[in-house]
């Protein structure tokens, strides 16, 4: 075993002369990650032949839009406060986290405020599946943003063997939940209580687990809270254009429609999710490169993302149909829909850049980002889903994530 690790160390190191990057790093970082991703797509997979059996269009549909609910009501917390923490962390200053956990519990009423306005208008109006679920949504929204700060404040330690398992723990915990609501009790509400209320549980459990493991007793960045508050407000944009696609095919599509769109972005979406860890692993690295040397690091490495991301989805396409007839059989519908938006994958590159532009805190460059793109993808997905239904919405979306990707290159490598 140790002859077969030397070797491959050695195959590493050789190969970073063409990638031009710390290969022994990236791969020590994606195994970890990415095992946590197999398993977790493994539940995630198993989740969606559950639902696609069990749950009704309209159901899942609805359930669907009330997720897309919450990821807004989870917007209006401090969302950037763990791009701040990791980077504090990185940079030797454990003590953040407990500095950015006091100011999102400060700030925590914002979102519970308008998730019950938003109950209290369901509930007016008669509808008391949506109401129960918002108000549910609204108790626990500052808690689970909190408690999901351990993986910052690890990755900030780059300690990502202890992440994947805290992140397996809290995962299987909450899939394993949705999989016994939706078999035994296919209705809305005991699935958003199980999502919500499990997820709070788990990582309130494994973030107290990380603190007690580190015990953080360097002194807090102070400039990381304002830092965090700055990029909370840019990721208010982005959150919103990323939900706006179910929150708008829902009211002008309808839920089964929501349902089809779901199944049809389910499985591009997780193989996106294979390639998140580069950005979450490139961030402490980035955090201690200069500005010149951050334009340098990026060029032929993207060159072969981007025919990477081309052959996954490419490949995706040519097998969608057997896999949905597989698994999503009742969906066999929506693999077109599918196939065209295995291109998104292409996009997916552009969490490197923002990473880097997070990491050299070229605010200006952020707020520039984070307000043009979330613009753009909002108008381009309301329009094509009012003009052009499904097909329109799939679009839209996958022609938004390029403009994104564009925008944000260009921001960093034009950085004087």
């Amino acid at each position: 075993m140790e002859q077969l690790k030397g070797r491959l160390y050695t195959l590493l190191r050789w190969s970073e002369r063409y990638t031009k990057t710390d290969m022994v790093y990236l791969t020590t970082t994606g195994w970890w990650v990415n095992l946590g991703n197999v398993v977790i797509s493994a539940f995630a997979l198993l989740l969606y032949v559950v639902f696609a059996r069990v749950l009704p269009p309209e159901v899942y549909g609805t359930y669907q839009y009330i997720l897309s609910g919450g990821a807004l009501l989870g917007a209006l917390t401090l969302t950037g406060m763990n791009s701040a923490i990791a980077r504090a962390v990185a940079r030797g200053h454990d003590q953040t986290i407990y500095t950015a956990a006091r100011a999102q519990l400060r700030f925590g009423f914002v979102p519970v405020l308008v998730g019950l306005a938003v109950a209290g208008y369901y509930f007016v109006r008669g509808n008391a599946t949506l109401g129960t679920s918002f108000a549910v949504i609204a108790i626990l929204t500052p808690l689970i943003s909190i408690f999901g700060s351990y993986a910052a404040f690890l990755q900030g330690k780059k300690d990502f063997k202890r992440s994947f398992t805290y992140g397996m723990f809290w995962n299987i915990s909450y899939y394993i939940g949705l999989l016994l609501a939706a078999w035994f009790s296919p209705k809305v509400v005991p699935l958003v209580l199980v999502c919500f209320g499990v997820q709070a549980a788990a990582q309130g459990f494994v973030y107290f687990r990380a603190l007690k493991h580190y015990k953080p007793q360097e002194p807090a960045d102070p400039e990381s809270i304002k830092y965090g508050n700055h990029l909370s407000v840019m990721n208010f944009g982005t959150a919103v254009a990323t939900q706006i696609d179910t929150v708008v095919s829902f009211h002008l599509l309808g839920p089964a429609a929501v349902a089809v769109y779901s199944f049809a972005t389910a499985i591009p979406e997780r193989l996106a999710s294979f390639f998140k860890f580069l950005p979450a692993a490139a961030l402490p690295k980035f955090s201690n490169k200069t500005p010149e040397e951050m334009r340098h690091a990026f060029g032929f490495r993207i060159v072969l993302a981007i025919l990477g991301m081309a052959a996954v989805a490419a490949l995706y396409a040519l097998f969608a149909p057997l896999a949905f007839h597989i698994l999503f059989p009742a969906y066999a519908h929506a693999v077109p829909y599918s196939q065209v938006y295995a291109l998104v994958l292409i996009a997916s590159i552009s969490g490197l850049f923002t990473s880097a532009l997070i990491a050299q805190r070229n605010v200006k460059e952020l707020y520039v980002y984070t307000a043009a793109t979330p613009i753009a993808q909002v108008l381009l997905q309301v329009a094509g889903a009012f003009f052009y239904g499904l097909w329109g919405l799939i679009i839209a979306r996958i022609v938004s994530q390029l403009v994104s990707a564009v925008v944000a290159f260009l921001l960093l490598t034009n950085k004087r």
